[in-house]
């Protein structure tokens, strides 16, 4: 499905796109939530933990149900962040 060929160009177009969503979110974060000065810990620490949590899940899926299951749970995984983006849009908008 994949070319290995171009997995280093995809990579990079990857790391250009979702670099600056990092950096964007603590700024937006601290705006949004100027009585809550904890909010940007917390966003670090559901980052830290998100990062610890997922990468072995992930890995377990990977080994168990190959690729398929792999595809399928990172397809959860962006599922689930659309629909708390599309929440946090909905009520943190202005």
């Amino acid at each position: 499905m994949f070319s290995k060929e171009h997995m280093g160009l995809g990579l990079a177009l990857c790391g250009l796109f979702l670099g600056p969503i990092f950096p964007n979110s603590s700024s937006w974060i601290a705006r949004k939530t100027p009585g809550f000065p904890l909010a940007t810990t917390v966003l670090m620490i559901s980052i830290m933990a998100g990062a610890f949590i997922f990468p072995p899940i992930l890995g377990f899926i990977l080994e168990i149900s190959g690729t398929d299951g792999f595809l399928l749970a990172l397809a959860t995984l962006l599922g689930l962040s659309a629909i708390f983006f599309s929440y946090s849009y909905k009520n943190w908008r202005s």
